[in-house]
């Protein structure tokens, strides 16, 4: 005896990213007069807003506490906003001064989970604290981080299928007895 085989039933959904993008600058006024701030140290950029979440840059002109930071400048982008997970991509550049063009020291955009534990990223060697890199990307004592960010929220769209309530209703009309019906959403009965 053959098991009897109900028909296969494929309702669409889709998972797609919601993302907010942004490009911010971040420019160091005074570059010379912030060296010898002391490793560990930093300034921060004003708080901006993307993707509904708050955020900062931070600079560190002599580099962060860790081993092989020395001789650096280290540049971290933080999440502000408190109780919060993020995903979010990132990329962090230094504006070259001479061509006025943007080059990017990571090796390639980022994907990081901000959350509780890890509220920043970034780079301990961020740019090498050495006469050539500086005069590259100084200008009148001024140096420029630029952050690409792309924050992401993932949201479900879910296709239900088409409601029989229609039929049943027409059914209803046809017939004119009070049965119960039968709605995909559920029942309902007519008294």
């Amino acid at each position: 005896m053959a098991a009897s085989q109900s028909p296969i039933v494929r309702v669409p959904s889709r998972c797609t990213p919601e993302t907010a993008k942004a490009t911010v600058t971040f420019e160091v006024i005074g570059y010379s007069l912030h060296k010898g701030l002391g490793r560990g140290k930093h300034l921060r950029s004003a708080a901006f807003s993307i993707g509904g979440y708050e955020w900062c840059i931070r600079y560190y002109p002599d580099g962060t506490k860790n081993v092989g930071s020395e001789g650096y400048v280290s540049v971290f982008l933080m999440r502000l906003t408190k109780d919060a997970e993020v995903r979010a991509s990132y990329t962090l550049k230094l504006v070259n001064s001479v061509r006025g063009r943007s080059v990017m020291l990571l090796p390639s955009r980022t994907l990081r989970v901000f959350n509780s534990s890890t509220r920043y990223w970034g780079s301990r060697t961020f740019m090498k604290r050495t006469v050539e890199q500086e005069s590259m990307y100084l200008r009148d004592d001024r140096l420029l981080i630029e952050c690409d960010l792309e924050v992401i929220k993932e949201t479900l769209a879910v296709q239900l299928p088409p409601s029989n309530l229609s039929d049943n209703l027409a059914k209803l009309l046809v017939e004119k007895e009070p049965t119960s019906l039968q709605c995909s959403r559920g029942s309902f009965f007519c008294t």
